[in-house]
């Protein structure tokens, strides 16, 4: 299963999509050749977790932004220090104890974990609940066309189905479909991110961003998609 987007970026998208009835690009080519049964990914026009974010947010974003802000300002308070050379990175390391210790953040970190997490388990109970109903009318239309549901997406409202490849205009045209487009496979290349960000340019002048290992995770947004124009 591939999913499109990732939890923020839905949290603040659009809570309902209006294009409805859109065949994506990749799926209209495969369409041409295609016989028998294709794999799809059907965007719901309502977005139940961006709905959900929407509505929840107000409750959660200002002890957020103030439990991040108190970690900040400790973090920097205790470190104090800019971003190191090697050489310098190894000398902080030997007197780590006295100058960063991440057992006094502890539970700053964890408050804040535990904040992100009752914001991201209220947004999930909440569209899951307002879902429901419209993944079992999905469910229906699909079967209906002679297609089998193989999985279904919370973080963005959205199925994977089989669908008959000469059915697959009548999925698009449901009122409660956004966009139809291919479900494929993705391959990672994360071999080619540091590169990219010019990271190895800093790497080479000597700074590393300190003892500090700091990574980000995301499926990656399709920049040309008719929901970010």
């Amino acid at each position: 299963m591939q999913f499109r987007n990732t939890f923020l970026a839905v949290a603040f998208g659009a809570t309902s999509v209006a294009f409805a009835g859109t065949i994506e690009s990749d799926l209209q080519q495969a369409l041409k050749t295609q016989k028998g049964s294709i794999k799809v990914f059907a965007y719901l026009r309502e977005q139940h977790s961006a709905k959900a974010a929407a509505i929840l947010a107000p409750v959660y974003q200002g002890r957020i932004d103030d439990a991040v802000a108190t970690l900040r300002d400790r973090a920097v308070a205790m470190r104090n220090l800019p971003s190191l050379s090697r050489k310098d990175e190894a000398r902080f390391e030997s007197t780590r104890p006295a100058l960063f210790e991440a057992v006094a953040l502890k539970p700053l970190t964890s408050n804040l974990d535990r904040l992100r997490g009752e914001f991201a388990d209220a947004v999930t109970d909440m569209a899951r609940s307002s879902s429901r109903l419209d993944f079992i009318r999905t469910r229906g239309k699909v079967e209906s066309l002679g297609g089998t549901v193989e999985d279904e997406t919370l973080v963005v409202s959205a199925i994977i189905a089989v669908v008959p490849a000469n059915r697959v205009k009548e999925l698009a045209s449901w009122p409660e479909i956004a966009s139809v487009g291919m479900e494929h496979e993705t391959q990672r290349e994360l071999d080619v991110s540091a590169q990219a960000m010019l990271a190895t340019s800093f790497w080479s002048g000597g700074a590393t961003g300190g003892p500090a290992d700091v990574g980000v995770l995301d499926t990656g947004v399709q920049r040309n998609h008719a929901a970010f124009t």
